[in-house]
């Protein structure tokens, strides 16, 4: 058998036997391990390396191929073996237990799932809770995930009809979104949600059970509450002043038609609010310490105008921020803990900038090394021009007000003259 490069020859570490580094850093695993002789066309496992534990990669002893794999596959060393062998590469060595692996990567997405801030949860058509992520817990005020899975979806809403609707959506369709609704968390308060989800059916089209996310509006549903009683009390002063003000019909109806305009700014600028948070979608990622995207979903590469990882890596996410020292204090935030609505700007494909708010927190590998960021991108370019149309529509209530005080004091004057 031809034997091919080594991993040891490519990188060049000298870790190989009699190696120049051998004195500092030890033999590497890979090069003594003779089950895997012949992998790959290989010495033991010089072409297997990403399959064999304890490896010396980027200065850190790695750990098995489910803990490395998102290092390994990306390495240019598996990058080039990989199509040297063709329909004959061979991934994992004979020893491998693929039970162990199956275990540890399921262990690595459970981590990301409950590292998500956002509320994820799978539950069955009678509304028994499957699963939730630590996110949903705090949401809801539950002690841990346990005690939330003895809880019936059924009963956590505050309105039964509320969940009758939402079934008869899903049932209808199988996916309903932006689907707002109140739940009553553990400690009896109320928490406004945005609910999004999709019905996962069998091969007979039967609903197995749903997945969706939870996102608590609460804060935006206050500011709305407010915003209608500030219209009722601003149509309800008009009325009156109007009242009292008929042999001024001029100044009066001019003054109400400011108010008017002034209530359609007012639902303007709440209707842009909605429609932002309706088209609000969560980019999730993934990158290195060095701002390298290891995994990314669509809605981070529709935010950005990127098709894929790979064109966002060529021009480097870390690249993207606007201005760019905002990437620096990012960092520096991210390090000293996790971060949440760190606001800055991005520019996307198009050279277009775009508001962003970014959440993220450090992984640290078993030694306790930080070596990954986990976070969400969030476009808040609507939520920005909304409120400043809410601030220049209260504006123009004030100058309507003033006018309409103005008109009062004169019609008085008319009277008492």
């Amino acid at each position: 058998m031809t034997t091919k490069q080594n991993c040891w020859e490519f990188k060049q570490c000298g870790r190989e036997p009699g190696g120049s580094r051998v004195a500092v850093l030890g033999i590497c695993p890979a090069a003594t391990d003779a089950s895997n002789n012949g992998l790959n066309c290989g010495v033991n496992g010089g072409r297997t390396c990403w399959a064999v534990a304890g490896t010396l990669c980027g200065g850190k002893v790695q750990g098995t191929f489910a803990q490395k794999r998102l290092a390994c596959t990306a390495c240019d060393f598996f990058q080039l073996v990989r199509p040297e062998e063709g329909n004959q590469f061979t991934l994992l060595g004979p020893h491998t237990r693929v039970e162990d692996m199956i275990r540890e990567l399921e262990e690595q997405n459970r981590e990301i799932y409950d590292g998500v801030p956002v509320g994820l949860y799978r539950s069955t058509p009678a509304g028994q809770l499957l699963d939730a992520n630590a996110a949903m817990v705090q949401l809801l005020g539950y002690s841990d995930h346990d005690e939330l899975l003895t809880v019936n979806a059924a009963d956590l809403y505050l309105d039964p009809e509320a969940r009758t609707q939402w079934m008869g959506m899903m049932g209808a369709i199988g996916l309903v979104s932006h689907h707002e609704v109140r739940l009553r968390r553990r400690d009896g308060s109320t928490v406004w949600v945005k609910n999004t989800a999709r019905a996962v059916v069998n091969d007979l089209g039967q609903v197995l059970y749903f997945e969706g996310c939870l996102e608590d509006i609460s804060e935006r549903r206050e500011a709305e509450e407010t915003l209608a009683k500030y219209q009722d009390h601003l149509a309800e002063l008009v009325t009156q002043r109007t009242a009292e003000l008929e042999q001024a019909r001029r100044d009066a109806e001019e003054a109400r038609a400011a108010v008017e305009t002034v209530n359609e700014q007012l639902s303007d600028s709440e209707r842009k609010y909605r429609e932002m948070i309706d088209r609000s979608l969560v980019g999730m990622y993934r990158t290195d310490f060095d701002g390298r995207v290891i995994e990314a979903n669509a809605s981070l590469l529709n935010l950005i105008g990127y098709d894929s990882i790979e064109e966002v890596n060529k021009v480097g996410l870390v690249n993207l921020y606007v201005p760019p020292e905002d990437r620096l204090r990012f960092v520096h935030q991210v390090l000293e803990g996790p971060v949440s609505g760190f606001e800055t700007h991005l520019l996307n494909a198009k050279g277009e900038v775009v508001p962003v708010a970014l959440s993220a927190y450090m992984v640290t590998d078993e030694a306790g090394n930080f070596h990954l960021v986990e976070g969400t991108f969030e476009d808040i370019t609507e939520r920005k021009r909304a409120d400043e149309a809410l601030e220049e529509a209260k504006r123009a209530a004030e100058v309507a007000n003033q006018r309409l005080l103005a008109s009062e004091r004169k019609y008085r004057e008319i009277i008492s003259g």
